[in-house]
């Protein structure tokens, strides 16, 4: 089991970034992210958010649209089907600096463990402010407090 140390959360916005430590969340739906053209990598967006099924042209005989049949040995990828009803929920993304299976560190072992609590490199892509949550347990409960769910506000 992973021990949390820190969450980190990145922001391309210095306002949004002081908005966060005064306990505002902001939570994208999963479809921004699906829809995000990402100029930099893969940091914020991803294609394959909200899938509900994909299907190998393998698992295939023919797909039928209206009076058009398209054989499955025509099909050059997958077939990836995404659910609006999961596109349209909200989430909340952060970084979690944390042990990543270290259950002990040893002499052996110290260096490894202190490039698991290491910022990936990629990240710094994400924006120039970055808060920092040390209570990671404190952090969490007021998350999951009524009031937070209603008005996601942590303060």
């Amino acid at each position: 089991m992973s021990i949390i140390f820190a969450f980190v959360k990145l922001f391309d916005n210095q306002d949004h970034a002081k908005a966060f430590a005064n306990g505002n969340l902001f939570m994208n739906t999963i479809r921004s992210f699906k829809e995000y053209k990402d100029e930099s990598g893969e940091l914020r967006g991803d294609k394959y958010e909200g899938i509900v099924a994909l299907y190998q042209p393998s698992q295939l005989s023919n797909i039928q649209l209206g009076d058009i049949t398209i054989p499955a040995s025509d099909l050059a990828t997958p077939i990836v089907m995404h659910g609006n009803h999961l596109l349209d929920h909200n989430i909340f993304c952060i970084y979690s600096l944390n042990s990543r299976g270290h259950d002990s560190v040893s002499s052996e072992t110290i260096f490894d463990f202190k490039r698991t609590l290491d910022l990936h490199d990629s990240c710094f892509g994400l924006g120039e402010y970055c808060v920092v949550i040390h209570n990671v347990t404190e952090f969490i409960s007021r998350c999951t407090t009524p009031l937070c769910q209603d008005s996601c506000r942590l303060n």
